[in-house]
């Protein structure tokens, strides 16, 4: 996903804009650019639904009930997520679901609160599509996401997450558990710090994942400590932002992102 490039990317220099052009409301993402070539782009429709997010290994398109409420998902796999090696600089192919086929779909339910009780994914066959895993949402008496559990296509509990916040709604800590040789073990344990300028992919917070498109405000530090013999350490990684000086969005990243608002 174009977001976590945050997260792997060296340091760069940061890009500069002109000021975002506000239409009486906030800005909504549009694309994301590395070295003039775009890494990520989004698709709204006349109510300013995301309708699809498209970047060189997937391509996601979501359907939605009366309400602002997402019922389904669609997934197509650029053949690029399958290797695993790219040479530098190698061309890729964007995840097209017109050449690509679909790959996989979800089915969004939701609870009496209207916030999402689980979500199931699938993959299509020949005879009958395949239940490949389903997600199950609690939440505390906030009504944010406290943990998700993720079982297999037979209703055993294989992982999961636990998610706290600080009072801005911001995920500050993450602590990952897996199922190792039978017995549930906790593997990463994920901290984050933010700034206090908006987040422009909270524009696909409806997907319902505590993280990058849930919090308010972007993640300037992020540290992984593991927990397990298996699990691989990650130094802690910082990042920074230039901002639009009107609406506070950030136009470009230490990365080297550039993000384009409609």
């Amino acid at each position: 996903m174009g977001a976590w490039s945050l997260l792997v990317l060296l340091f760069g220099c940061l890009a500069e804009n002109d000021p975002i052009p506000l239409s009486g409301s906030k800005p909504l993402l549009e694309r994301v650019e590395m070295d003039g070539n775009a890494v990520t782009v989004l698709a709204y429709d006349n109510r300013d639904r995301v309708r699809t997010y498209s970047s060189p290994m997937i391509f996601r398109r979501f359907h939605y009930d009366t309400s602002t409420r997402v019922r389904k998902e669609e997934v197509t796999l650029s053949p690029d997520s399958y290797r695993s090696y790219l040479p530098p600089g190698g061309e890729r192919n964007w995840a097209d679901p017109e050449i690509h086929g679909l790959s996989s779909y979800s089915e969004y339910m939701y609870n009496e609160m209207d916030r999402i009780d689980r979500i199931s994914v699938y993959v299509p066959g020949e005879a009958t599509d395949e239940l490949r895993s389903l997600r199950r949402f609690e939440y505390g008496a906030d009504g944010r996401v406290q943990r998700i559990n993720l079982y297999n296509a037979t209703a055993e509990l294989q992982q999961y997450w636990t998610y706290a916040y600080d009072v801005s709604g911001n995920l500050i800590e993450e602590k990952y558990y897996a199922l190792q040789e039978g017995e549930m073990q906790r593997m990463t344990q994920t901290e984050y710090a933010y700034d206090t300028h908006p987040n422009p992919y909270r524009v696909l917070s409806f997907s319902g994942n505590p993280g990058i498109v849930s919090n308010a405000n972007n993640v300037v530090r992020v540290s992984v400590s593991a927990l397990n013999p298996g699990v691989t350490a990650y130094p802690v990684q910082r990042f920074d932002y230039d901002y639009d000086p009107v609406s506070g969005y950030p136009v470009g990243s230490s990365s080297g992102e550039v993000f384009i608002y409609r």
